[in-house]
């Protein structure tokens, strides 16, 4: 949680502030970093959703033992 955060703090910074990236072709740099906020966020659904499917396999397991 506290990656997505800061990440997209770090992004809204760039987008309010107009930060570009020199380059040949110059790039806004909130579209290179809202990559990462993004990427952590589809990490932490997956996690909830292993940790979710792990916790049904256990009180399956749990039932099946009584």
């Amino acid at each position: 949680g506290l990656l997505i955060y800061y990440g997209a703090a770090d992004v809204w910074d760039a987008v309010k502030n107009g930060i570009m990236l020199v380059r040949p072709v110059p790039v806004p740099k909130y579209l290179i970093l809202s990559v990462v906020p993004f990427g952590f966020l589809l990490l932490f659904v997956q996690f909830i959703s292993m940790a979710v499917k792990t916790s049904n396999d256990l009180k399956a397991l749990s039932g099946r033992a009584v």
